[in-house]
């Protein structure tokens, strides 16, 4: 489970979790193999990728090659840890380490520029900005045209490309921010609702209630009552 989401992992597979999601194990038949890292640890580059997939994504399935590589990365990355000795190199080796597996499971999630003509690498380039912008704006800029007017474009344009991308509007992406982080809010702490609304940029408590009762089908208080 994925704030709130169930997502399946079947064969051999990668998937990546962000720093504040919601996440728990229901049922597992299968080995698995988690690394935990410091979001500090992950190169920018790698950022850049993964955070477009903020609201949504699904694992990727991956080659028996590709997984005996990422298998092979972590072993000796766990090695390091229970190594007692270690030396001077040992903290650059596995920094090294992550920087590698971290390379590996983002590389399965980027688009392939080689494969995409400059009109569709141009629609995934404002999406991914538009998403950037959105994760750290989202609680003070609700507006698409306000989105729109920070990355120097027309809000149909932004609107374009955003759905034709993701297969949503930025209206959608929006809600979906603040409804995500709604729910964290609801799980993880006990402030009131009005708080709540508040942090998210609603001086309006009811106006909040009502936009995520439309969006759950239940008040927040319900919803807080339902999952905790």
């Amino acid at each position: 489970m994925l704030d709130f989401r169930k997502v399946e992992i079947k064969g051999a597979a990668v998937f990546f979790i962000l720093p504040g999601q919601i996440h728990y194990i229901r049922h597992t038949d299968n080995n698995a193999l988690v690394v935990a890292v410091d979001p500090s640890l992950i190169h920018d580059a790698y950022k850049a990728i993964l955070d477009q997939f903020l609201l949504i994504h699904d694992p990727v399935k991956i080659t028996p090659r590709k997984t005996k590589q990422i298998e092979d990365a972590i072993a000796i990355l766990a090695g390091g840890f229970e190594d007692p000795g270690g030396g001077p190199c040992d903290p650059h080796i596995k920094r090294g380490l992550v920087d590698v597996i971290a390379g590996l499971v983002t590389r399965e999630y980027a688009q392939p520029a080689e494969e995409k003509d400059k009109k569709v690498l141009r629609r995934i380039t404002i999406t991914r900005k538009f998403k950037a912008l959105l994760f750290r704006d989202y609680k003070h800029i609700k507006r698409p045209s306000d989105y729109a007017r920070e990355l120097h474009i027309s809000t149909p344009y932004l609107n374009e490309a955003v759905k034709l991308t993701s297969g949503f509007t930025v209206s959608y992406w929006i809600q979906k921010m603040i409804i995500v982080e709604a729910k964290r809010l609801l799980y993880y702490t006990d402030h009131p609702v009005k708080k709540i609304a508040y942090e998210l940029g609603y001086d309006d408590y009811a106006y909040f209630s009502r936009i995520f009762t439309r969006a759950e089908k239940m008040s927040p208080m319900t919803y807080r009552r339902k999952y905790r």
